[in-house]
């Protein structure tokens, strides 16, 4: 006898919950130190924000105003980044060990070719550990607090997709298995490997009607 598999698929799809990072401004002034000791603001300089927590990106650059200021709308709370000023008539510079709330930098440049520098260069430059500037200032106490609440959050959240990456894991591994064994007519396993599947999740609508499909296939040609 043929027996009709109802679903010989099924496309398992649970949403991870996304935590969307608080944001703090970032501001600052990029000044040039003439040869004669005297400084002067910078205009239009290019303000490259790199990320230096992870291996590679960078976020949306900002240019300074005629009087040299530079201002970032808001930059994650956690995340750790190096600015990198360029423009013509001045050597590039790299401000690194920058966190979202420091609304006081000044980044001191001095006269050079006017060279950009690229991504590779600025994380070579990093690894090579250039000191951190003193002036920096550091996160207030609610900042501290709120990146404390955040840390959490993430954990949390990673914590609950490692549980649905591996109930999904069962599920597919339950649904294949029941699949081969209701085609070799070995109807008690199937249907126990359905039951393994639903039991995994049985409150996901996703999986549920195509192992209760499944196992209904195999409880009817049990009967007969």
């Amino acid at each position: 006898m043929k027996i009709r598999i109802l679903v010989s698929f099924c496309i398992l799809t649970i949403a991870s919950v996304v935590i969307f990072a608080q944001t703090f401004p970032v501001r600052g002034r990029v000044m040039l130190k003439k040869a004669d000791g005297t400084t002067v603001p910078v205009a239009d300089a290019l303000v490259e924000p790199y990320r230096t927590d992870i291996s590679k990106g960078k976020l949306p650059s900002a240019k300074t105003d005629k009087k040299g200021y530079f201002s970032f709308a808001g930059l994650p709370l956690g995340q750790t980044f190096a600015l990198v000023v360029s423009a013509p008539g001045i050597k590039p510079e790299i401000y690194p060990n920058v966190r979202a709330g420091m609304e006081d930098i000044t980044i001191t440049v001095f006269e050079g070719d006017g060279k950009r520098l690229t991504e590779e260069e600025v994380r070579q430059s990093l690894q090579r550990a250039l000191p951190p500037t003193p002036t920096q200032p550091g996160l207030t106490e609610e900042q501290k607090k709120q990146l404390a609440e955040e840390e959490k959050k993430r954990q949390e959240i990673e914590a609950k997709n490692k549980k649905i990456e591996e109930t999904n894991a069962i599920i597919r591994k339950a649904l294949q298995e029941g699949i081969d064994a209701l085609n070799a007519k070995n109807y008690d396993l199937a249907i126990t490997k359905f039951d393994e599947g639903i039991n995994a999740d049985p409150e996901y609508a996703g999986s549920a009607p195509v192992l209760l499909n499944n196992k209904a296939v195999a409880l009817n040609n049990r009967a007969i």
